[in-house]
């Protein structure tokens, strides 16, 4: 070959390598980006809460799931809480494994987030550690994250302990019995539900419309319209909400007469909101 050919030869091969490498960084520039921002977040000056914050909330904006499995491990409880958060949204069942890994971390809201991630994917390989992190878990509303976990993966054993939940010591094992029992869609829930209109915690008594509208049982409607005259506003609120998902048009007259006394500006959009769903509704 010709000395001049042979250097052509050459630097054709070089541009092309370069190109090559080019394209590749361009095709992986997210990836790469991804990497250097948990870099950042596990050394030097970038090492702080807000910014970890902020980074797992670009790594769900670019799906970068593999990362986010990483922040799992991370040493701040929000940073692992705002990751579990990130990766049951995204559902990929890549991290079914690191979140089944967080049922056991030592911060209770992280394992409250792991299970509802879990929940969240539907993958069945989550079934037996979520029901061996029942046996163990201490606190109760991780425990009804877990009831749901469980209920969304086909487990109906969890509808009667969440059930019994509505009757809880405390307020937040009621209010989020209730909630619970609104996702999971059994219709076993009802008449429990409706006597917990009546709670004397008005975060419960919400919390319970806002279930009975999502199950969609005609049962509840007159409760709910008695609800209508509560004493919070909050409460109010959801039990119209609840009454125009129901689309039963004995409502609507309640609804009416609600609208008239109500002075909460929210209960009042509510109360419109529904009486425009029923307004559809054909009888």
């Amino acid at each position: 070959m010709e000395k001049g050919k042979k250097y052509t030869l050459i630097i054709c091969i070089i541009i092309l390598l370069v190109l090559c490498a080019g394209a590749t960084v361009f095709a992986f520039r997210t990836d790469i980006q991804c990497l250097w921002w948990y870099v950042q977040c596990r050394t030097g000056e970038k090492d702080n809460e807000e910014y970890k914050v902020e980074v797992v909330k670009r790594l769900e904006e670019a799906k970068a799931v593999r990362v986010l499995c990483w922040m799992l491990e991370d040493d701040d409880e929000i940073v692992r809480y705002y990751a579990a958060k990130a990766l049951g949204d995204l559902g990929n069942k890549c991290a079914v494994e690191p979140l089944i890994a967080a049922l056991k971390d030592n911060q209770s809201s992280v394992r409250f987030r792991a299970a509802g991630a879990l929940g969240e994917l539907g993958d069945k390989r989550a079934v037996e550690p979520l029901q061996k992190a029942l046996k163990y878990e201490t606190d109760k509303v991780v425990k009804l994250n877990i009831y749901y976990a469980l209920g969304n993966l086909g487990d109906k054993r969890v509808v009667k302990p969440l059930i019994a939940a509505l009757k809880g010591a405390e307020w937040s094992e009621r209010f989020f019995a209730a909630d619970v029992l609104g996702k999971l869609g059994d219709k076993r829930a009802v008449e429990p539900l409706i006597v917990v209109l009546k709670d004397t915690d008005s975060g419960v008594r919400w919390s319970a419309a806002d279930a009975l509208g999502k199950l969609g049982d005609k049962r509840a409607i007159e409760p709910l319209i008695a609800a209508l005259k509560d004493t919070k506003s909050d409460v109010r609120y959801h039990a119209a909400g609840a009454l125009g998902e129901l689309g039963d048009k004995r409502a609507v007259e309640p609804l009416k007469k609600a609208l008239a006394v109500e002075k909460n500006e929210l209960a009042r959009e509510a109360i419109q909101d529904a009486l425009k769903k029923l307004e559809s509704v054909k009888q």
